[in-house]
Protein backbone atom coordinates (compact mmCIF):
# COMPACT_ATOMS: atom_id res chain seq x y z
CA UNK A 1 0.00 0.00 0.00
CA UNK A 2 1.45 3.41 -0.99
CA UNK A 3 0.85 6.05 1.65
CA UNK A 4 -2.53 5.72 2.60
CA UNK A 5 -3.38 8.52 4.70
CA UNK A 6 -6.08 10.89 5.96
CA UNK A 7 -5.83 14.76 6.15
CA UNK A 8 -8.25 17.36 7.80
CA UNK A 9 -8.35 20.75 8.26
CA UNK A 10 -9.10 22.31 11.41
CA UNK A 11 -10.65 25.39 11.32
CA UNK A 12 -7.79 28.58 12.08
CA UNK A 13 -10.49 30.23 14.62
CA UNK A 14 -11.33 27.50 16.58
CA UNK A 15 -11.02 28.07 20.50
CA UNK A 16 -7.49 26.85 21.92
CA UNK A 17 -8.45 23.84 24.15
CA UNK A 18 -9.04 20.02 24.27
CA UNK A 19 -11.29 18.51 21.86
CA UNK A 20 -12.36 14.69 20.63
CA UNK A 21 -13.28 14.57 17.15
CA UNK A 22 -14.62 11.63 15.68
CA UNK A 23 -15.53 10.95 11.86
CA UNK A 24 -16.68 7.16 10.62
CA UNK A 25 -16.97 5.40 7.73
CA UNK A 26 -20.52 3.62 6.79
CA UNK A 27 -20.43 0.61 4.55
CA UNK A 28 -24.12 0.71 3.32
CA UNK A 29 -23.46 -2.40 0.78
CA UNK A 30 -26.09 -4.71 2.93
CA UNK A 31 -30.25 -3.61 2.72
CA UNK A 32 -31.06 -2.50 6.67
CA UNK A 33 -27.63 -3.76 8.14
CA UNK A 34 -25.67 -0.84 7.83
CA UNK A 35 -21.75 -1.23 9.17
CA UNK A 36 -20.25 1.41 10.72
CA UNK A 37 -16.28 1.96 11.28
CA UNK A 38 -15.78 4.58 13.27
CA UNK A 39 -12.77 6.15 14.31
CA UNK A 40 -11.77 9.21 17.21
CA UNK A 41 -8.84 11.35 17.91
CA UNK A 42 -8.02 13.68 20.83
CA UNK A 43 -6.90 17.09 19.22
CA UNK A 44 -5.54 19.89 21.45
CA UNK A 45 -5.83 22.99 19.46
CA UNK A 46 -3.90 26.65 20.58
CA UNK A 47 -3.68 29.48 19.08
CA UNK A 48 -5.88 32.75 19.49
CA UNK A 49 -9.06 31.90 17.48
CA UNK A 50 -12.69 32.34 19.83
CA UNK A 51 -14.69 30.23 17.68
CA UNK A 52 -16.08 26.77 19.88
CA UNK A 53 -18.64 24.67 17.76
CA UNK A 54 -22.79 25.37 19.03
CA UNK A 55 -25.01 22.43 20.06
CA UNK A 56 -25.70 21.71 16.45
CA UNK A 57 -22.45 20.19 16.01
CA UNK A 58 -22.18 18.43 19.15
CA UNK A 59 -23.65 14.94 20.18
CA UNK A 60 -23.54 12.38 22.92
CA UNK A 61 -22.14 9.24 21.95
CA UNK A 62 -24.06 6.91 22.20
CA UNK A 63 -26.67 9.03 20.03
CA UNK A 64 -25.25 10.73 17.07
CA UNK A 65 -27.80 8.89 14.47
CA UNK A 66 -30.29 6.52 15.04
CA UNK A 67 -31.23 3.71 13.39
CA UNK A 68 -34.07 4.86 11.82
CA UNK A 69 -32.14 7.50 10.12
CA UNK A 70 -32.84 7.56 6.54
CA UNK A 71 -29.36 7.60 5.56
CA UNK A 72 -29.10 4.21 7.66
CA UNK A 73 -31.71 2.27 6.22
CA UNK A 74 -31.36 3.39 2.63
CA UNK A 75 -31.51 0.35 0.33
CA UNK A 76 -28.75 1.37 -2.39
CA UNK A 77 -30.02 -1.43 -4.28
CA UNK A 78 -33.30 -0.49 -4.61
CA UNK A 79 -34.96 1.59 -7.40
CA UNK A 80 -35.93 4.28 -5.57
CA UNK A 81 -31.52 4.51 -4.20
CA UNK A 82 -30.98 4.33 -7.59
CA UNK A 83 -32.21 7.28 -8.98
CA UNK A 84 -31.99 9.28 -5.80
CA UNK A 85 -29.63 12.51 -6.27
CA UNK A 86 -29.80 13.32 -2.43
CA UNK A 87 -28.48 11.06 0.57
CA UNK A 88 -28.44 12.57 3.71
CA UNK A 89 -25.48 11.88 5.82
CA UNK A 90 -26.72 10.67 9.74
CA UNK A 91 -25.54 12.33 12.33
CA UNK A 92 -24.50 16.14 13.26
CA UNK A 93 -23.65 18.86 10.66
CA UNK A 94 -19.89 19.16 10.27
CA UNK A 95 -18.23 22.36 11.98
CA UNK A 96 -17.62 25.08 9.14
CA UNK A 97 -14.04 25.07 8.40
CA UNK A 98 -13.03 21.33 8.52
CA UNK A 99 -12.37 20.09 5.38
Amino acid sequence: MKNLSWTTKIPSNLKAGNYLIRWETLALHQANTPQFYPECAQLQVTGGGSAFPTSEYLVKIPGAWKASDPGVTIDIYSSPAQTQTTYVIPGPRVYPGFT
